[in-house]
């Protein structure tokens, strides 16, 4: 049985009759819908053109309360689009220029298809969109939302309605802040907010404790908040190009991270926390403006990339010579006087780097780097190398110019896999015989130092190797000796030398 009981509320036009329930649900507009058990039956109460109506179904079938329920369900899914339609179509009509109003209709019409097939990617890159459509709260099943590339100044707050989503791409915007709510979105994997204008990050981005991946790339940050150690799934930190002068001390909290990255910044000291992060294995600290470096780095074994290059560093501390697993180590334009004698620990490094430094010599257990392929050490105060410097003998590349050394040890020609030498613009005098070893050289640069002869050996170096010997004191007579030799039928030395 079906009892339809109606009353005025606010219009003084009733319906004077109600012959069934269907024909009024079809032609009424609801505005809401309620259902309550009462007594083994259901009291259903709505709201029609000002009038509300009470509905009691007694002893009414499973079908019939499921159709009337379909029909509300239905016709609420119905109203819902017609405001998510008229939410997006003021968006695109609000625009002032056509060009614009264009964009926004391209975008639009992504956002209304992405809605229509419930799909959970939506891509709006490369659309110069200067605002976005305040219709996030329609898009709640997206996973992953694109919106790079665009001219945005401001997100609106109910982006933090995308509670599903798993990447978010903002990048190559002009966003200067983020919205409290970004930090409703849990589920984030992925947070790529790099070349922003940003300034300072909400303390809610500490509530993306899921987050694996976070790009800062190029914005403007000084500081980070300190919630940044919530981030304890991080894996990649991507800080290069900001402001930073300092790094809060729960950075030390993000000990899953593998990759950090903040080179271009104004750091002048690293917080002992560092040393937490034990499964980093590339920190790049390139063009700051650090004068030390904390002990703890000693505890970063797992490190296979460090770089340390345009800093104002004066010494390293001995725990360095911890970082066991490291191949790649750039020290360079740095103010290092000296090398502490554990760097010879570093039995992994295949490339060294230490130009533009202040060295005056090096300790002797560099020869135990015997896995080097490069080492550079262009620009510093040598006067001499150790002997052990010929134990290298995996290097390919060694450059020792701009130096002041006056002679080379014998154990150089040990080196016999090296294929550029460069030791131009220093003083040597002479060159150990031993250097004929080298066969498998194809550059060697003497260019600018104070060589009268060479020995005899010497053109026992292989015929494709340039050598460079101008601005040397050889007088014409040792040019005209050199140059005879080379033209003799069985010279098998270099075929290209430079006096010049």
């Amino acid at each position: 049985m079906i009892s339809l009981i109606g009353f005025r509320t606010c219009s003084p036009h009733a319906p004077k009759q109600a012959n069934t329930y269907g024909k009024t649900v079809l032609k009424a507009s609801l505005v809401f819908a309620e259902f309550l058990a009462i007594a083994g039956g259901l009291l259903l109460i709505f709201s029609a053109h000002h009038i509300t109506y009470g509905a009691i179904l007694c002893g009414a079938g499973p079908g019939l309360i499921e159709g009337i329920c379909s029909s509300i369900l239905i016709y609420q899914n119905r109203k819902f689009n017609d405001q998510f339609e008229i939410e997006l179509n003021n968006w695109v009509k609000a625009s002032s220029l056509r060009t614009e109003g264009n964009r926004r209709q391209k975008a639009a019409e992504k956002i209304k298809n992405c809605y229509r097939n419930k799909e959970n990617s939506l891509n709006l890159s490369f659309l110069e969109l200067t605002t976005l459509p305040d219709v996030f709260s329609y898009l709640t099943k997206l996973r992953e939302l694109n919106l790079s590339q665009n001219h945005l100044t401001e997100l609106p707050a109910t982006i933090g309605n995308l509670t599903k989503l798993r990447e978010l791409n903002l990048s190559h915007n002009r966003l200067t802040e983020l919205p409290a709510t970004i930090g409703n979105l849990t589920k984030l994997r992925e947070l790529n907010l790099s070349q922003n204008h940003l300034t300072e990050l909400p303390a809610t981005i500490g509530s993306l404790t899921q987050l694996s991946k976070l790009n800062l790339y190029r914005n403007q940050l000084t500081e980070l908040p300190a919630t940044i150690g919530n981030l304890t799934q991080l894996r990649e930190l991507n800080l290069r190009g900001n402001h930073l002068t300092k790094f809060p001390a729960t950075i030390g909290n993000l000990t899953e991270l593998r990759d950090l990255d903040l080179r271009g910044n104004r750091l002048t000291k690293l917080p002992a926390t560092i040393g937490n992060l034990t499964q980093l294995s590339k920190l790049n600290l390139y063009w700051n403006h650090l004068t030390e470096l904390p002990a703890t780095i000693g505890n970063l074994t797992q490190l296979s990339k460090l770089n340390l290059y345009l800093n104002h560093l004066t010494e390293l501390p001995a725990t360095i010579g911890n970082l066991t697993k490291l191949r790649e180590l750039n020290l360079s334009r740095n103010r290092l006087t000296e090398l502490p004698a554990t760097i010879g620990d570093l039995t992994q490094l295949s490339k060294l780097n230490l130009y533009w430094n202040r060295l005056k010599e090096l300790p002797a257990t560099i020869g135990n780097l015997t896995q080097l392929s490069k080492l550079n050490l262009y620009w510093n105060h040598l006067t001499e190398l150790p002997a052990t410097i010929g134990n290298l003998t995996k290097l390919r590349e060694l450059d020792l110019s701009d130096n002041l050394l006056t002679e080379l040890p014998a154990t150089i020609g040990n080196l016999t896999e090296l294929r550029e030498l460069t030791l131009r613009t220093n003083r040597l005098t002479e060159l150990p015989a031993t250097i004929g070893n080298l066969t498998q050289l194809s550059k060697l640069n003497l260019y600018l130092n104070r060589l009268t002869e060479l020995p005899n050996l010497f053109f026992s170096l292989p015929s494709f190797c340039r050598v460079a010997l101008a601005g040397n004191a050889f007088t014409p007579n040792v040019v005209a000796r050199i140059l005879e030799h080379m033209n003799h039928t069985e010279y098998q030395g270099p075929r290209r030398m430079v006096f010049i």
